[in-house]
């Protein structure tokens, strides 16, 4: 019973990845900073957790909307927290249930912390996990001003692999300590920072796989310093507020007594003698590597100074912290890393990033509104020179057809055919989705049923008719921002469903279908989808779609719960509901170019009258063919015939085939 009470404590333990935080400097405020941190209670709940504390910066208007799941003290989780404050983001913390984690429901594969979550609904949430590659996600988007952070994560592919013993699955992610710089050639260039790159990583992986297996054998040395470790996690961490009471009696007595033999086997586990001298020599070996720098980074932290010093401060304010200052020098380090991280001396960086970005106070708007009035970011590829707001109403989303641009006059023709060439060729440039590509000639060319659907934002409408987004973007009355794109057409369609049945018909089409990276996941395209339904009284079910993208089949399951794609030989895709109450395609049809089904299989007279006025029409045909009048007997009142082709051993066919390429020249 004892053995399996320690099983039982040891798992639950290892949940509570060591108790409750050492999370202080979040509570301090720093007067002489100009950048404010505030801590606030909340008892706000939504779809993802309860937000349990906000952390609040001027420095950020990213407008990432960032949750970090964490326990308090986790020295992973601390990591995260520390490059995050650093860097002046602004973040929700929900503290996990180490028992339930009801908190993470969300991740079924991934049930370990810390994750940092992006968006604002759980179905649109961007999900990062690892503190390292986390890390270094953030510090690359950081430096990739014209990334997002969904094409960030393809630079640090997943590696699943097998442990042989265990025979458990392995997940790796071999390049987590890298930063994805965005000028590659000045990188390499420069022979300087690619030395501080790789002595940074280097560290980085010590500080996992040396420093922090250091951190249970000293704080949970004896049973009593194990006690008071879990007593004071529980002060700091406000478990109080957090958990029930038999939840903190359980972490405080079971994971005190559990991590004190946890505690032995890993100092077992890792050759440590003297777990105390170990710590010590630990932060000399660091102390030895900074020589007479501040820090690692130079004159400012870097990635691995932030991610040491959030490792300590996970176990800040125990028996050991006290004996490492006092037997070393690391405590001036761990001074300059906490007034660095307190005043939010990385705030520079991340200003750069949002440099565009300028909050505007409207007395008669009372919300307060984004401006970017550079052109140099990446939302303003889709900016275009013209007030648009001349040209059409005032409405956020205007529908475009070809007899529209046809009466279009000179003044107003030329922004608007720039505009839509613009978004043609954005349209292309990407993935997500690329349908096809879209301009102003081949909207004008084609028939009237085929139409655009521009999602605009003017000046000096901003503020009040998008209200259907987040937020509006304008630059100034010569400028509009061109947010989305939707182009839809009828075409004649042959197409299968599941029992392989065929049926003919002229569904209204996707054809291309836009919205900018920096507008996604705000309700912009799928209000422009409904726009479009509504305009054309059609459901989402009803339309094919030409060469979807995986995101545009998941934005279909996700707003219309049509899933199960049908893939059509042409590439166009249907879904099962598709085919409700529609005519099954007879395979006796009419050859003529007629788009229209001529003939139903719903009775064999019908199909008998049907053959004998196929057959006149081919007649007539025929007569008026050149082989027809050459072959034809003028006298005779029975149709022309086509002469027969040569069989391929006589001289004839042996001539046409050298002289044509086959037997018959008709």
């Amino acid at each position: 019973m004892w053995s399996r009470g320690l099983r039982t404590a040891h798992l639950w333990t290892r949940r509570t990845l060591i108790g409750g935080t050492a999370a202080f400097h979040l509570a301090e405020s720093n007067e002489k900073s100009d950048q404010k941190l505030k801590l606030e209670e909340t008892t706000q709940h939504r779809n993802m957790g309860v937000f349990t504390r906000k952390v609040e910066s001027d420095a950020d208007k990213t407008l990432l909307n960032v949750r970090l799941y964490q326990y308090q003290t986790c020295p992973f989780c601390c990591k995260v927290r520390a490059v995050l404050d650093y860097y002046g983001f602004n973040y929700d913390i929900i503290e996990v249930n180490p028992i339930t984690k009801k908190e993470i429901q969300f991740s079924p594969h991934y049930k370990k912390v810390p994750i940092l979550v992006t968006g604002d609904k759980t179905e649109d949430a961007e999900i990062l996990v690892e503190s390292s590659l986390i890390v270094s996600i953030l510090s690359t988007f950081l430096h990739r001003t014209n990334s997002s952070l969904n094409e960030i994560q393809q630079f640090y592919p997943q590696l699943d692999s097998v442990d042989p013993k265990t025979n458990k699955k392995i997940i790796q992610y071999p390049n987590k300590y890298f930063i994805m710089f965005d000028d590659k050639d000045q990188l390499h260039s420069d022979k300087q920072i690619v030395q501080k790159s790789r002595e940074e990583r280097e560290w980085r992986e010590w500080i996992d796989s040396h420093f922090i297996h250091l951190i249970s054998p000293n704080v949970y040395r004896t049973f009593q310093e194990s006690l008071a470790t879990f007593q004071w996690f529980s002060e700091v961490g406000r478990w109080k507020e957090a958990f029930t009471l038999w939840e903190r009696l359980v972490a405080v007595y079971l994971g005190a007594t559990a991590m004190f033999i946890i505690s032995k086997r890993l100092k077992k586990r890792h050759n440590i003698d003297n777990e105390r001298d170990a710590l010590v020599n630990a932060c000399n070996l660091w102390l030895s590597a900074l020589g007479d720098r501040p820090f690692l980074g130079g004159d400012q932290p870097n990635l691995a100074d932030l991610e040491l010093y959030g490792a300590m401060n996970s176990f800040y304010g125990c028996q050991a912290f006290k004996e490492m200052k006092d037997r070393s020098r690391i405590g001036e380090w761990f001074e300059r890393m906490k007034n660095a991280v307190g005043s939010r001396s990385g705030s520079a960086l991340l200003a750069q990033r949002c440099q565009y970005v300028v909050q505007v106070d409207c007395s008669s708007q009372p919300e307060s509104q984004y401006l970017y009035p550079n052109q140099n970011f990446s939302l303003f590829e889709m900016e275009v020179p013209y007030d648009l707001s001349e040209y059409f109403k005032e409405s956020p989303i205007e529908r475009l057809d070809a007899t529209t641009l046809r009466r279009l006059n000179p003044r107003k023709c030329w922004p608007v055919q720039k505009t839509i060439d613009r978004m043609g060729a954005l349209s292309a440039e990407v993935d997500l989705p690329s349908l096809s590509i879209t301009s102003w000639l081949t909207s004008v060319r084609h028939n009237p049923n085929l139409f655009l659907q521009l999602t605009l934002s003017f000046y000096p409408y901003a503020f009040d008719v998008f209200r259907v987004s987040v937020f509006h973007f304008t630059v100034n009355r010569q400028s509009s921002i061109i947010i989305g794109l939707l182009k839809v057409g009828y075409k004649c369609l042959y197409l299968m469903d599941s029992a392989m049945r065929t049926f003919k018909t002229t569904p209204l089409c996707i054809l291309d279908f836009y919205v900018h990276n920096t507008l996604q996941r705000r309700g912009n395209g799928h209000a422009l989808f409904e726009y479009m339904l509504k305009h054309q009284k059609s459901s989402a079910e009803k339309i094919a779609i030409d060469k979807p993208s995986e995101s545009l089949l998941q934005f279909m399951n996700k707003f219309y719960r049509l899933a199960n794609p049908l893939w059509q030989p042409t590439n166009f895709v249907v879904y099962e509901a598709f085919f409700d109450n529609a005519k099954e395609y007879d395979k006796v049809f009419d050859n003529d170019d007629d788009d229209t089904i001529k003939h139903s299989s719903s009775s064999k007279t019908e199909a008998l009258l049907y053959d004998e006025e196929r057959e006149k029409t081919q007649r007539a045909r025929r007569s008026d063919t050149v082989a027809g009048l050459m072959c034809s007997d003028t006298g005779s009142s029975s149709p022309p015939t086509v002469r027969a082709s040569a069989a391929p051993d006589t001289p004839k066919g042996r001539k046409n085939t050298r002289d044509f390429g086959h037997q018959s020249i008709w």
